[in-house]
Order: structure tokens, then sequence, then C-alpha cells
């Protein structure tokens, strides 16, 4: 009886490593094909416009960061949490919650900031 315990146990901790290695493994694979093509049609001199990029297999297209809409749902998570620590769970979670309230409000301000001041995040990926 012991061992099933286990076994359950090791395969819950194994199945989200198994799809996040199938994730990345298929990101990876897309991203290679995208590079391998984009550099044939430069081998072979076509003109590079919007439309052909597009049309390459593996093109994924990058939003840009958005961290007034990030800071908003990280404080509504933090409030939540700490909504719940005070209302049945208690203080370790009450305290938790204030932490990811706190950096939601961070991020927040962080995205009005730089958006008023005209100055772009740090990274846009």
């Amino acid at each position: 009886m012991e061992f099933y315990q286990f076994f359950i146990a090791f395969m819950g901790m194994l199945v989200p490593i198994g799809i996040l290695a199938i994730i990345f493994g298929f990101t990876n694979k897309s991203e290679a094909r995208f590079h391998d093509t984009m550099q044939r049609v430069i081998e072979s001199g076509q003109t590079l416009d919007e439309e052909l990029i597009r049309g390459i297999p593996g093109y994924t297209k990058k939003y840009p960061r958005d961290d007034i809409r990030s800071g908003l749902i990280t404080s509504g998570t933090g409030l939540g949490i700490t909504i719940l620590g005070h209302a049945a769970l208690g203080s370790t979670v009450y305290g938790a919650g204030y932490l990811v309230l706190s950096i939601g409000i961070a991020i927040f301000a962080y995205g009005v900031f730089s958006k008023r001041t005209g100055t772009s995040p740090v990274s846009e990926s």
C-alpha cells in the first residue's frame, strides 16, 4: 500500500514537468524552423517584407508588455489572497497576500510612470 502512495505522489510531480518539457520542445522546434527558413530566404536573395515574414512557418507575433494590466492583475490576486488569509487561513497567508499586493502595486506604478514619462520598459520580452 505504501508503494502505491509513493508512486502516485511521484507521478503527480513528474506529469507537470513532462508537460513543460513537451511545450518547450515544440516551441524550440518551431523557432528553429523559423530561423532555418529565414536563413534560406536571405541566402536566396529575396527581399524581406512584413507579409513574407508572417508567412514563414514558426512566426509568432510578439506583443508589447503592458505593465499597468499586469500590475492590476497581480494586485487583484494579492488582494484576494489577503482576504482569504484574513477570513479563513491565518496570518501567514494574510502576510503573503500583502506581499503579492505590494508587488502588484509596484508593477502598476512602474507602468504608469513609464507611460507618463515616455520611457520604454527595460525589456520588451
